[in-house]
């Protein structure tokens, strides 16, 4: 049994995927989530109807800025009756508790995690940092999403035979389709209703909140605009920081605001754009960019999940020191370089291929039967 916080929409296709795999090997998985609270539900991404077997009840408070939850998940225990149960690694997510200590008195399945391993996109405070790192290694076995994330774990003296590395990513299929069903005259005109100029569009994919750095991205943009007065920055997604961006088109900004969007529509989009502007807490938005061929223009922030070691510094993005003149920066010369940009983006399309969710679902099922045989 997997327990989620919620289920968001690029997840989807990863648990069908699972579910299937581990039925082939004789092994039932239920999903169980709780609903989406605060800057998640801002997103509007949640898709559980999809994949769930049953909704979760919660708690949710907030202590010295940050959010907790409890989801209480005893009912699906006691109707599953899992043998093995797997959480998402996150201190505040109060669920685990009851369930290592349940577990360590002999009443409650093994628990396994799955997650990142370190602490990639904040700085977390040193006693939450050891919280973290304790309740991990006393768990029965970990899917790390990355090589990196593994290896930190065994650093800190856990089994690396109990690891499972997952290489995390999106369903790359159905985003291949869709990019090549989009025709070059639906690009022609979704430039021409937009007034998008080639070679000078850039394209932003992911939560709008604060934690993306918005509110450097609209300068960024600002600044480059000043050079560039052709160039536009299209922002696909939902957030808290909504009104912001939707302010800054209405004061004239260069951007177009065209909320979140799923299959043809977020296809159509990359394809319009030459690459993306993401200037912080690059995550799973790494393999949209690689797959799409819209290579990536960051910074060096310190929030990047572990899914940005999928780049590679003047190979299939553009990394720079967190500076909002240094980043326009970057984005006017690649704009300015032509060759650079092509470069880029099929080196970008190359690398796309290391990335496939038919091998995340095939590592972590047998991540799953591994753990099942060493019971």
């Amino acid at each position: 049994m997997i327990v989620q916080p919620y289920i968001p929409a690029y997840r989807v296709s990863f648990f069908q995927g699972l579910r299937e795999e581990l039925a082939n090997s004789g092994i039932d998985l239920k999903i169980v989530a709780a609903r989406p609270t605060g800057a998640a539900k801002a997103r509007k991404d949640e898709a559980g109807s999809r994949v769930v077997d049953g909704y979760l009840t919660q708690r949710s408070a907030t202590f010295a800025g940050k959010s907790t939850s409890l989801r209480f998940i005893g009912n699906s225990i006691r109707h599953y009756r899992p043998n093995l149960i797997i959480v998402e690694q996150a201190v505040k997510n109060l669920e685990i508790y009851p369930l290592m200590v349940r577990h360590r008195l002999g009443k409650s399945a093994p628990i396994g995690m799955w997650g990142q391993g370190k602490t990639f996109s904040s700085q977390q405070h040193r006693v939450i940092s050891a919280a973290k790192d304790w309740i991990t290694v006393h768990n029965d076995w970990f899917f790390a999403y990355t090589e990196e994330g593994a290896n930190y774990l065994v650093s800190r003296g856990y089994d690396t035979k109990r690891i499972t590395v997952l290489q995390n990513t999106i369903d790359t299929r159905e985003l291949l389709a869709d990019l090549r069903e989009v025709g070059d005259e639906e690009v022609q005109a979704f430039h021409h209703r937009h007034q998008l100029v080639k070679g000078k569009t850039a394209i932003f994919i992911g939560a709008v909140d604060p934690s993306k750095g918005i509110e450097f991205l609209l300068e960024s943009a600002r600044i480059v605009q000043r050079e560039i007065p052709e160039f536009k920055l299209l922002i696909v997604g939902n957030g808290v920081s909504t009104d912001l961006v939707r302010q800054a088109e209405s004061a004239g900004d260069p951007i177009i605001y065209l909320g979140r969007l799923e299959g043809s529509l977020k296809a159509l989009a990359l394809r319009a754009s030459d690459f993306m502007m993401i200037p912080q807490w690059v995550g799973l938005v790494a393999v949209d960019s690689l797959v799409a061929g819209c290579p990536i223009v960051t910074s060096d922030h310190p929030t990047h999940s572990p899914e940005f070691s999928y780049l590679e510094n003047r190979r299939n993005s553009i990394v720079v020191p967190h500076d909002d003149v240094a980043y326009s920066g970057a984005v006017i010369a690649l704009i300015r370089d032509p060759s650079m940009l092509l470069t880029l983006q099929d080196r970008a399309a190359l690398d796309s291929a290391n990335f496939t969710m038919e091998q995340m679902i095939d590592n972590f099922a047998s991540g799953v039967r591994n753990w099942l045989s060493s019971k």
